[in-house]
């Protein structure tokens, strides 16, 4: 199979439509709820094993929408932008191609047997991102409309009962920027509390990861700021982090008890399904590539990591799926890669 015909049926075929013999056997055996949450908690598709509140949770959610004969919800949760280290800053790759490709499939396995379907909703914290790493909200705005075009190419080849949505946290929980960062002005005691609590692994962990999110020379120029300065603008970036994670409208969204939380590694009262069959690097913070492996392809979410180290040894090859920027070309690795993450 060549790339454009790997990926074309990527986008037009992620979505089962049908189960087989064996499967149909489970399902008249399980009975149509215990066959859904069988299937929603397949090792398959998850990384990590399933917390009891979790299953308790799907179990409600799935009969509750069942016995009401309607579209059984989910929800992930996502930085809404791309970092901006990455070759296509600030537009989408590949990574959220494969991030919906991988999410579809799972999905579909609950729809091609259940009626109403599913919607996915896709959460964007993109209205916190000028303030926490310093990069504009007309980036914002540029990547969430690159996004919702990709979703929207997916969209022509779905069954009518798979839905995609994807929400914005302004202005779809808050009506405007500034009555959001009211709210995390308001709350940003919670959040220098939360980070005073941290252990020493995991402040560092999380200082690590401001660090790596604030871009210097955007927004605002901090390129001249000294080690102290510079200090403060990556503490306030974990402190807006839980300011905007747990924000009352926000925390009713994600884990208000009405939708299945989805996410790529394991968080409180979520399911973890990484971000393809092989990686669980987050999509906005990482690119998609292809692994060939001669026999097939593979496809990949590489962190920036990742790409630094093999960005040498792979190729750039020139496809022609979708008519979105940056999505002409697809870096290709000639081998199989043996990441765990």
């Amino acid at each position: 199979m060549d790339i454009n015909t790997f990926l074309e049926d990527k986008l037009k075929h992620s979505a089962i439509s049908n189960i087989n013999a064996f499967e149909r056997d489970k399902l008249k055996k399980l009975g149509l709820a215990d066959y859904i949450k069988m299937t929603l908690t397949s090792k398959k598709f998850r990384k990590w094993p399933v917390d009891e509140d979790v299953k308790i949770t799907i179990d409600r959610i799935v009969n509750e929408n069942i016995k009401a004969d309607k579209p059984i919800p989910f929800v992930f949760p996502f930085g809404g932008y791309k970092h901006w280290s990455l070759e296509n800053f600030p537009y989408a790759d590949w990574a959220e191609f494969f991030f919906l490709s991988y999410y579809i499939e799972y999905l579909s396995r609950v729809a091609v047997v259940y009626k109403p379907g599913v919607i996915l909703y896709l959460l964007s914290d993109d209205a916190a991102i000028e303030l926490m790493n310093n990069v504009s909200n007309e980036n914002q705005d540029l990547y969430i409309k690159s996004i919702q075009e990709v979703i929207n190419e997916f969209a022509k080849y779905l069954p009518e009962n798979i839905k995609l949505k994807l929400v914005r946290t302004v202005p779809d929980l808050y009506k405007t920027r500034e009555e959001y960062y009211q709210v995390l002005t308001k709350n940003r005691k919670v959040g220098e509390e939360m980070v005073a609590k941290l252990d020493e692994a995991k402040y560092k962990a999380k200082y690590v990861m401001s660090e790596f999110n604030l871009l210097l020379n955007g927004k605002e120029n901090l390129t001249n700021l000294n080690d102290e300065e510079k200090k403060k603008k990556i503490i306030n970036g974990m402190i807006l982090h839980d300011c905007v994670v747990f924000n009352e409208k926000r925390g009713a969204f994600v884990r208000g008890g009405d939708k299945i939380l989805l996410f790529t590694t394991k968080i409180p009262n979520g399911l973890a399904l990484g971000m393809t069959k092989t990686s669980i690097a987050k999509f906005w913070t990482g690119m998609g590539i292809l692994e060939d492996r001669g026999a097939d392809l593979q496809e990949r979410v590489l962190s920036p990591e990742q790409i630094k180290a093999l960005k040498p040894k792979m190729l750039k090859n020139k496809v022609n799926v979708i008519p979105i920027k940056g999505f002409d070309e697809i870096y290709v690795y000639n081998g199989q890669l043996n990441y765990k993450k």
